[in-house]
């Protein structure tokens, strides 16, 4: 492709990506674009921890054959298997499959040969990390991979702008929003995530003991927790501290 013909073909993808008034419109221009490189599938997802998030609060569009996200779904913890979303997690530059497959579990290598069946034994992933946005990525899928650093450049910025306009369309999601802790009560869930008691905890902080059950009280009621152990886990689910 000449590269006047590249930057119409981009223009006119994100053009109709902003002006688009549903998730639908999107990955149809999304898919359109990436087709135009070989590409026949698109999979949009934020990669949240699945165990704090239900399959249908999180963002999650597929354009793959009936018959393969069956067979994904009927896995256990098809999500923390995955080993395209695992390395995508891991860094921040689009990546291939096979790049992944070579990192995979055993598991994560038996979910990536099931794709083949449907002619999907190549692809990309573009992972998405921008200030604003939930972490994920746009995957690609192909029957072979045949892709130039300049396309590879063009698809990254078209799989970013829809990522960002799907979140615009479909969010806010129940895990995008945060609560507001103070600098205080964020140093006291992380002690407490740590594994300190309120004691060892008012001691390193100099304040009383009653102080930090005051603090974890105010904490909770905050983030919707039912326990000491649900607020850490919730608090690092929405990444308000380090895991």
């Amino acid at each position: 492709m000449l590269e006047s013909e590249l930057r119409q073909d981009i223009f006119d993808c994100l053009s109709i990506i902003d002006s688009a008034e549903n998730a639908d419109l999107v990955l149809r221009a999304l898919t359109s674009f990436a087709g135009k490189f070989g590409f026949n599938s698109v999979l949009v997802g934020h990669l949240v921890n699945p165990a704090n998030v239900l399959p249908e609060q999180r963002l999650m569009l597929v354009n793959w054959p009936a018959e393969l996200v069956a067979a994904r779904r009927a896995v256990t913890n098809v999500a923390i298997h995955d080993p395209i979303g695992r390395y995508a997690l891991s860094t921040t530059r689009p990546f291939t499959w096979e790049e992944a497959y070579r990192h995979a579990s055993l598991m994560g290598r038996r979910l990536m040969d099931q794709a083949r069946d449907f002619s999907l034994g190549a692809g990309m992933m573009f992972p998405v990390r921008g200030w604003d946005s939930v972490p994920g990525g746009v995957s690609l899928g192909a029957d072979q991979l045949d892709v130039s650093s300049r396309e590879v450049a063009a698809l990254d910025l078209v799989c970013q702008h829809a990522y960002s306009r799907l979140e615009q369309l479909l969010g806010p999601f129940p895990y995008q929003i945060r609560a507001e802790l103070t600098d205080r009560e964020i140093e006291v869930v992380y002690l407490a995530a740590a594994g300190f008691s309120n004691k060892e905890i008012a001691q390193r902080m100099l304040i009383s003991p009653f102080s930090v059950r005051d603090y974890l009280v105010a904490i909770s009621a905050k983030l919707e927790t039912r326990n000491r152990a649900h607020t850490v886990a919730v608090a690092i689910a929405r990444n308000l501290i380090a895991a």
